[in-house]
């Protein structure tokens, strides 16, 4: 957060991926204040519940809150593809099936199944998926680019984190010799002027 809070000010315009981004943290964050409802109504009835029944929704619409002041922060700083959101999606999926398969084994045993299931699983898988995609690009970046871009800037954090980005040069260079002209503009990051200053 300290990061992005002293990173450079670039706001990515409003997209359709982005509000899809925060429509299915909407329904996550709906669903854990929903939970958490029930279980407070159910222990007034009388019922004791485990402190567990009460955090665990609690925690999860806290985190959600948290994740759209990320995106909002991220889209205006001008960042396209968030490696902590998206690690944060994977990783979230991954306990997300374990408890899919306890719900699962319960709903075979008793018969009465979760709606968790059907709701809160499948937005998370969605959430997922759209970290993956990138956002459109800050209205300044298109000012910027050079002849032939680099295709790094374009690219997921999957595809930074696994050089993917770097496939199509490989490929090129396996078919035939690269020229000057096959080389990418390097990023204005990358370049003597900018990292000159840096020292």
């Amino acid at each position: 957060i300290i990061q992005l809070w002293h990173a450079r000010s670039a706001v990515i315009r409003w997209s359709s991926l982005t509000i899809l981004k925060l429509v299915v943290i909407g329904v996550l964050f709906a669903f854990a204040v929903y939970e958490f409802i029930f279980t407070v109504a159910v222990a007034a009835g009388g019922i004791n519940e485990p402190a567990i029944e009460f955090l665990s929704p609690l925690a999860v619409s806290l985190t959600m809150i948290l994740v759209v002041f990320l995106v909002n922060m991220e889209r205006k700083r001008g960042i396209r593809s968030s490696g902590v959101l998206g690690f944060f999606w994977i990783i979230y999926l991954l306990c997300g099936i374990i408890l899919v398969r306890s719900d699962i084994k319960k709903a075979i045993k008793t018969g009465e199944v979760s709606p968790a299931i059907f709701v809160p699983y499948p937005c998370l898988l969605f959430a997922t998926i759209l970290s993956v995609f990138v956002d459109d690009k800050p209205e300044y970046e298109y000012h910027m680019e050079g002849e032939n871009p680099c295709p790094e800037k374009d690219s997921s954090f999957l595809s930074r984190i696994t050089f993917w980005w770097f496939t199509g040069m490989v490929v090129q260079g396996y078919k035939r010799s690269l020229t000057q002209a096959d080389l990418w503009t390097l990023n204005k990051e990358d370049t003597a002027e900018y990292v000159s200053q840096k020292f």
